[in-house]
């Protein structure tokens, strides 16, 4: 597998790339692309509070859905969910150590 590009979206609407000293705490949801090797991670906003949200603000996101979504608890450090309701997306067992790792949450 290629290394997987993270993007993390502020509630300011710009994209970056992700970093865990930085953004971490702040991880609200995210959308997966496994064939693009492509990890979207946003923040809680007015804008973006849904996983459709995320990829009308990410110019990146492929327009093909997900293959995996979540949703961290508050303060970003757990997950809350593994699925989008928007998309109807379950994150496979096998993307769960992949995506955690990408994050670099433990």
């Amino acid at each position: 597998m290629q290394p997987i590009i993270v993007l993390f979206l502020t509630r300011k609407g710009v994209t970056v790339p992700y970093d865990p000293t930085v953004h971490k705490s702040s991880l609200y949801k995210f959308l997966f692309w496994e064939e693009e090797n492509l990890l979207v991670a946003a923040e809680q906003s007015s804008f973006c509070n849904t996983h459709a949200s995320i990829t009308r603000y990410v110019m990146k996101c492929p327009s093909k859905e997900p293959d995996a979504a979540g949703e961290f608890s508050i303060g970003g450090e757990k997950m809350f969910s593994w699925k989008s309701l928007g998309f109807d997306v379950i994150t496979p067992e096998r993307l769960k150590p992949v995506i955690l790792e990408a994050f670099q949450i433990s």
